[in-house]
């Protein structure tokens, strides 16, 4: 979702540079074709990223998909079914998002802060839990990891809105990183109570 965006908004800030560089004289030509080239190489540069947090989410997933064939003895857990439930309506979030195009850049600011606080509210949840489970040693290492991923979300959510620092775009750029990021973490925390 976060590249269809990001895409989407670098093909209107293409054609908006198009067409102001079709007014303008030839020797301000070389400015219009300067200023294409770095919104090019900023699309390349968020593909290159997509294809780095596609490999992160993969090596979550596999974790998560290790841990779930550890306790695979009792079937479907109380957490699997849970996170079925959050990823339901995490999906119908995003299929708002993706597919109604009535929405307002307002209501799309709104939805995607909606599905970040679903999954950060079942993170909160998570950690509740995993404090009562988990033996002090465990959970002073998980603790100092967490202060660890949670400075480098917030590092990534901030860059996620940087291009579109001010607008009314910022918003959904952080609010949808941040979700995506939170919601790859609640999976990995999930495995301590399986």
């Amino acid at each position: 979702m976060k590249k269809r965006i990001v895409i989407l908004s670098a093909l209107m800030a293409s054609t908006a540079l198009l067409a102001v560089g079709c007014t303008r004289t030839n020797d301000k030509a070389g400015t219009n074709d300067s200023a294409v080239q770095t919104l090019l190489s900023k699309i390349d540069d968020t593909e290159k990223n997509d294809e780095t947090e596609t490999s992160e989410k993969n090596d979550m997933e596999q974790s998560t998909d290790e841990a779930d064939k550890l306790d695979n003895k009792s079937g479907n857990s109380e957490i699997d079914a849970e996170l079925a439930g959050i990823k339901a309506q995490s999906d119908e979030i995003d299929d708002k998002l993706t597919n109604d195009s009535s929405l307002t850049q307002g209501d799309m600011n709104q939805l995607s802060a909606q599905m970040y606080k679903l999954w950060d509210d079942e993170l909160n949840s998570i950690w509740e839990r995993l404090k009562d489970k988990l033996d002090d040693d465990t959970m002073s290492k998980l603790t100092e990891d967490e202060r660890n991923w949670i400075a480098d979300k917030e590092a990534k959510v901030k860059a996620a809105g940087a291009d579109a620092e001010g607008g009314s775009l910022q918003p959904l750029l952080e609010n949808s990183e941040a979700a995506e990021l939170t919601q790859a973490r609640v999976y990995y925390l999930a495995q301590y109570l399986r």
